[in-house]
C-alpha cells in the first residue's frame, strides 16, 4: 500500500503544535471575572504580573489582571498574550525537525513559549505583541518587495519573449500556402492531403510545422483543427514553391474529415520552420496569460504596499 505515511517524529510535531497553541488558549481564552472599569488606581494594574511558573500561577494570575480591566481592555490584553506566546515559536524550524525526524520535546516547547509572558504586566504584553506585530509587518513587506522585484524581472522576460514571438510570427507570414485540400481514396482507406508551399524566407526550409484546420462556411466548430509537420525531402530553398501530396493520418483527428461533400475548407497556415542548421524561427513558447496572472499580481503587490 503507498501513500503519506506519518513518523513517530512527525507525531511529535503534531502534538507540539497542539501544546503550544493549548498554551495559548490557556491564558487567552478565559473569560474576564469583571466586565466593569477597575475600582483601583490604574498604577495597580501594572503591579499585577504574570506568574508562569506553572499552569496554574499563569492562569490565576492572568483572572488576577483581567479582573482589574475593562471589558474591552480585557479583550485587548486575550489578544495581545496569544500574539506573544504564537509569536515566540520558530514554526519553520518546528516543521523542518518533524520532516527530518529530530526529537520534539513539546512539553519544553510550551514551557519556553510561556516564558514570553512570564513576568510581565498587562501594559508590557500588549507593548510586546505591538512589537512583534510591527516585525511581522516589516517582514511581510520586505518579502512582498523581494516578489515584486523578481514579478518585474520576469514579466520583463516574457515581454522580451513576446516581442521575439510577434517578430518571428510575422517574419512566417513570408511562407505561403495555398491550394489546401484534402479527401479521401477512393477506397476510403486513407486521405490525400494537397498544398501548395512557397519559401518567402531568405533560408532553406528543411522542416515545416503547420495548423491544419478543415470546416464548413457557417458552421462554427471545425471538423479538423490540428497541427502537422513535414520533413521536406531536399528543403524548400528561398523563392521556391512545390506541390505536396501528403497522407495524413486517418486514425488521428484528421479521420474526422468528411467523406460526403459538405463545402469544407481546408486552411494551412505556417506556425514555425526549421532551416538547414534545425535552428527554429520561433525557439520558445509564448504564454499571454502567464504574462497578464503576473501583471495583474504585481498590481495588487504594488497597491497592498502603498496601502
Amino acid at each position: 500500500m503507498y501513500g503519506y505515511r506519518t513518523t513517530h517524529r512527525q507525531i511529535d510535531t503534531m502534538r507540539a503544535f497542539l501544546a503550544i497553541f493549548s498554551t495559548a488558549l490557556l491564558v487567552a481564552c478565559g473569560e474576564p471575572t469583571s466586565t466593569t472599569a477597575p475600582t483601583e488606581p490604574a498604577t495597580a494594574v501594572d503591579d499585577l504580573r504574570i506568574d508562569a511558573t506553572s499552569d496554574e500561577s499563569a492562569r490565576a494570575s492572568v483572572e488576577a489582571i483581567k479582573a482589574s480591566l475593562t471589558a474591552e481592555e480585557a479583550e485587548l490584553f486575550d489578544k495581545a498574550m496569544f500574539a506573544v506566546v504564537m509569536g515566540g515559536v520558530d514554526f519553520g524550524e518546528l516543521v523542518r525537525k518533524g520532516f527530518e525526524g529530530e526529537e520534539v520535546d513539546d512539553q519544553e516547547l510550551a514551557k519556553s513559549a510561556m516564558k514570553a509572558l512570564h513576568g510581565k504586566t498587562a501594559s508590557a504584553v500588549i507593548a510586546e505583541a505591538d512589537r512583534l506585530k510591527k516585525e511581522r509587518d516589516l517582514r511581510t513587506r520586505a518579502r512582498a518587495l523581494e516578489e515584486v522585484a523578481e514579478l518585474k524581472a520576469e514579466i520583463a522576460t516574457l515581454e522580451a519573449t513576446k516581442k521575439d514571438y510577434i517578430a518571428a510570427v510575422e517574419e512566417l507570414k513570408a511562407v505561403s500556402i495555398t491550394n489546401a485540400s484534402i479527401a479521401w481514396k477512393n477506397d476510403g482507406l486513407g486521405l490525400t492531403m494537397t498544398l501548395t508551399v512557397t519559401n518567402g524566407l531568405d533560408f532553406a526550409i528543411a522542416r515545416l510545422y503547420m495548423r491544419g484546420t478543415l470546416q464548413t462556411p457557417g458552421r462554427s466548430v471545425p471538423w479538423v483543427s490540428k497541427d502537422i509537420n513535414y520533413r521536406i525531402p531536399g528543403g524548400l530553398e528561398p523563392q521556391e514553391s512545390q506541390t505536396w501530396r501528403l497522407a495524413p493520418n486517418y486514425f488521428t483527428e484528421w479521420g474526422n474529415t468528411p467523406k460526403e461533400d459538405v463545402g469544407a475548407v481546408l486552411t494551412i497556415d505556417a506556425v514555425d520552420v526549421e532551416g538547414a542548421d534545425r535552428s527554429r524561427v520561433i525557439d520558445s513558447d509564448f504564454d499571454e496569460e502567464k504574462l497578464s496572472r503576473l501583471v495583474e499580481r504585481l498590481k495588487k503587490l504594488e497597491e497592498s504596499l502603498e496601502a
